[in-house]
């Protein structure tokens, strides 16, 4: 039977598990990268663990890589939790160790260490967490050898170009709670918690947009974007600094819109504005 116990952590039935058993499936399957799309409080970090432990107890070698120290630091200390040891490489974090088969890398410190600390160390498995980060055109073109000579290539791609290299069989899992954006180099979704899902079963609180009609508000109607982004508009330079300054003006207002926000918060655990 398959091990969704690790320490004293167990891994959530109604969805951990299944993706514990569909990307160890994938794996034993197929090379091609995937990807898994989980909400925020979703618990990819638990995913993570899980997985490395499975592929470092079966004497493989993993690496998980991050956009940051602090994303680093997390996945490594859950990883620790789940009885699972591994090495931090990672310039923020002051540490670049290689010691154990289960390397956490942030993304920056680990390109630059590829040809010193890495050169020849292949990976049966690896991990992208935040992969909606990795620019999947530019680290395509890289691996076809179809590159931009002007064009320095990301370091994802050269991530992925070096230890691809080193192992063509290394298995590529990505993990994001964010919309997923092309499928040139994420050939196939494994798995997909969404935030709704989540509340529906219990683990996430209802979210609650905005105040209703009689709450008090700026009036920034006066602004208009003046650009399309692709999917959303935005406001110039100046407009946002015209409207901080708007903004800020009142005081009172804004006091009084912050009364209302405690007030509205003072039975949930937290708020963003």
């Amino acid at each position: 039977m398959p091990n969704y116990k690790f320490k004293q952590i167990e891994l959530r039935p109604e969805y951990q598990q299944p993706i514990h058993d569909v990307t160890i499936a994938h794996c034993k399957e197929s090379s091609e990268p995937a990807f898994i799309s989980a909400s925020v409080g979703s618990g990819k970090t638990l995913s993570i663990g899980a997985m490395a432990a499975h592929v470092s107890g079966l004497g493989g070698r993993v690496l998980v890589i991050a956009r940051t120290g602090e994303l680093v630091d997390q996945n490594s200390k859950m990883a620790w939790k789940m009885g699972v040891k591994n090495s931090v490489y990672s310039a923020s974090l002051n540490t670049k160790s290689t010691f154990y088969p289960v390397i956490f890398a942030s993304e920056k410190t680990l390109c630059g260490g590829l040809h010193t600390d890495f050169t020849t160390m292949p990976f049966n498995l690896i991990m992208i967490d935040e992969c909606h980060m990795l620019d999947d055109l530019d680290t395509v073109a890289l691996l076809e050898g179809k590159t931009d000579v002007e064009k320095e290539p990301s370091q994802y791609a050269k991530i992925i170009k070096h230890f691809t290299g080193l192992n063509p069989k290394t298995k590529i899992i990505g993990y994001t709670g964010s919309p997923y954006r092309g499928k040139k180099f994420w050939k196939k979704k494994l798995y997909d918690v969404s935030t709704m899902w989540l509340v529906s079963i219990g683990y996430l609180v209802p979210p609650v947009f905005g105040f209703d009609k009689n709450s008090n508000s700026y009036d920034l109607s006066e602004w208009t974007p003046t650009q399309d982004t692709g999917g959303g508009s935005d406001f110039s330079a100046k407009q946002l600094a015209e409207m901080q300054k708007a903004v800020t003006k009142d005081k009172q207002k804004t006091q009084i819109i912050m009364e209302e926000v405690v007030q509205i918060c003072s039975n949930r655990k937290g708020g963003v504005l």
